[in-house]
């Protein structure tokens, strides 16, 4: 079995994006979404959120973008916030990780979504794509940004849950977690499916991945739906992946605040691919003032 399929059409091919949503990024999601429609090559962008937040999304929707709003609590059948942090408090941790797991099982969850496009694009909600990007190969494979930090106290704890999951070591010396994800559908529904089958329980997908986390992890960083995806694509479809850098900027908004404008995002395009704008970084006013002002000047020198 070929892991992707080798044509060359592939790399024009339309896709969907799948967007969680929390409340605290409402505001930046609305200038993630423009920013895919301008730079993605977007067939439908899935908002997943809670219900109560899809009045936000109407504005975009009535200007015909194509956004399809879907309720984060009734995406995967019995799997809810409320739930998982239950689940979570019943252990004796904290239970304020559970929309954190949540978002992780959206994403995982979303190739069931019915007539979702066979590869689709999971793309973080405070993440701005400011130049276009090409997420298939010429050859037809997925391209993978990675990261080389290793922090034992995170990724450690990632590895140990996934093998207990598939009884199997990582397959890779480096990191999977990014700011986005090309997902083929396929090997999602394959990899849900080994989970299922790895355990003799009757229980769920979701609550077999929780119960393979150390209990003292649950509050903290237990599980990476990307970590998870990436080693058993990488380990069960081989040469499925083209590895390349990628430029971003992280943590933009101490440099530009939490509402870049059309200026900043021209500064940050002359140097990266993407930004994020984390809500909970420091900032300092004057310096966003003075680097605002900057921008400015650069787009309207370039315009001349």
């Amino acid at each position: 079995m070929q892991p992707f399929c080798k044509c060359p059409m592939l790399t024009k091919m339309k896709y969907d994006i799948v967007l969680p949503v929390a409340l605290n990024h409402i505001n930046i999601s609305f200038l993630a979404i423009h920013s895919l429609i301008k730079n993605a090559n977007t067939r439908k962008i899935y908002v997943i959120t809670e219900k109560k937040n899809f009045l936000y999304f109407s504005t975009l929707i009535d200007k015909g973008h194509p956004i399809i709003l879907l309720d984060q609590n009734s995406l995967i059948d019995s799997i809810n916030i409320e739930n998982i942090e239950n689940y979570i408090k019943c252990k004796g941790e904290n239970p304020n990780r559970g929309g954190w797991y949540l978002q992780q099982f959206i994403k995982m969850g979303a190739c069931y979504i019915p007539n979702i496009s066979d590869y689709y694009l999971v793309w973080d909600s405070d993440t701005i794509m400011v130049r276009p990007i090409t997420f298939i190969s010429n050859d037809g494979n997925v391209f993978i940004y990675t990261i080389s930090e290793y922090n034992p106290l995170y990724f450690d704890i990632y590895y140990d849950t996934y093998y207990k999951i598939f009884r199997r070591k990582r397959s890779v010396n480096f990191s999977y977690i990014s700011n986005h994800f090309m997902i083929k559908k396929e090997y999602m529904k394959e990899l849900i499916v080994e989970i299922e089958n790895n355990f003799s329980s009757d229980k769920s997908w979701v609550w077999k991945i929780m119960d393979s986390i150390e209990v003292q992890h649950l509050s903290r960083y237990g599980f990476s739906e990307f970590e998870t995806y990436g080693n058993f694509v990488n380990s069960t479809f081989p040469n499925s992946f083209t590895y390349r850098p990628l430029s971003w900027l992280r943590n933009a908004t101490m440099k530009y605040g939490i509402h870049p404008n059309k200026y900043d995002l021209y500064d940050i395009s002359l140097k990266y691919s993407y930004a994020t704008f984390e809500t909970y970084c420091k900032r300092n006013f004057f310096k966003i003032m003075i680097r605002k002002v900057i921008s400015f000047l650069k787009y309207i020198r370039s315009k001349r």
